[in-house]
């Protein structure tokens, strides 16, 4: 796991003293991407099955179930039990088994939006953590060096504010669309800016006009999420995990927000570009 970039946390349950709290129990450790069930658990009442049964009624994540027995009787008590979402193994293959479950659940969540998502918020924490660390180095200086550590810092934030200036001045010499657009200053937030300006010129298109109502609300429904997000950090809130950000809680409603606005906005500015290309506002 560690070679495929992940932190592998296990939850050991070694013996289930009462079924019925299992899954409460469980539930106060988190969630969880995978369970390894046996079906021999060395009690008379509660085998593997039994167990993975109980375990089903309060998780969705994939089971794998191994035993020393054959593959078919793991299916046929799992058939007995009525459960869904179960592999069944061998002992001596469990390890090829959950790898490729594991292989296989990577491939369906972590495409390039989530690895975006997981740059984004990895970067946030390191920022939290490198801030805490520098006010924390700096309450162990004496005045002296608090000033010195305050101006040094100041110096460094003027040297790239003047390799800024340096790129403003340059942008007189670019004539080309491509160089302008793919300039580092030319922000997500200006580009809606010039495509909402290239349209207004044609608001009186009645076409148009829809389409600009809702590009209108894109840096609000877009820009200020997503920067939002990029600073937000990860909180427990009633057994929970939120992100909390400056001006907003991220919890699941606001998630839910989020994506369907992503599918509008995708939609509006997919048929911006039909409109386009089409000759629409010739």
């Amino acid at each position: 796991m560690a070679r495929l970039g992940f932190k592998l946390d296990i939850k050991w349950v070694d013996k289930v003293r009462d079924i019925n709290s299992l899954v409460p129990q469980l539930k106060k450790m988190g969630d969880f991407d995978l369970i390894l069930m046996d079906w021999n658990l060395g009690e008379k009442e509660n085998d593997g099955a039994v167990v993975a049964k109980r375990l089903r009624s309060g998780f969705h994540t994939e089971i794998v179930f191994y035993s020393s027995a054959s593959p078919s009787d793991l299916r046929r008590a799992i058939f007995e039990q009525d459960i869904d979402g179960v592999y069944c193994t061998r002992r001596d293959s469990l390890t090829a088994e959950a790898m490729a479950v594991i292989n296989n659940t990577i491939k369906k969540v972590l495409d390039l939006n989530h690895m975006r998502g997981l740059v984004m918020s990895a970067v946030s924490d390191f920022d939290f953590q490198i801030d805490e660390s520098i006010r924390l180095r700096y309450e162990q200086l004496d005045a002296g060096e608090k000033e010195a550590l305050v101006d040094s810092i100041r110096q460094r934030i003027i040297k790239v504010c003047n390799s800024n200036v340096e790129q403003i001045q340059k942008l007189s010499e670019i004539h080309g669309i491509e160089e302008i657009i793919e300039h580092r200053s030319f922000s997500s937030a200006l580009k809606c800016q010039v495509l909402n300006s290239i349209l207004s010129t044609k608001e009186d298109d009645r076409t148009v006009a829809d389409l600009l109502a809702v590009l209108g609300r894109y840096d609000s429904e877009i820009i200020k999420p997503r920067n939002a997000l990029a600073h937000a950090r990860p909180i427990e809130k009633d057994g929970k995990i939120t992100f909390k950000g400056r001006d907003i809680e991220f919890n699941d409603e606001e998630f839910r927000k989020i994506r369907l606005n992503l599918i509008a906005h995708e939609e509006t500015l997919s048929d911006i570009r039909s409109v386009i290309a089409a000759g629409g506002l010739n």
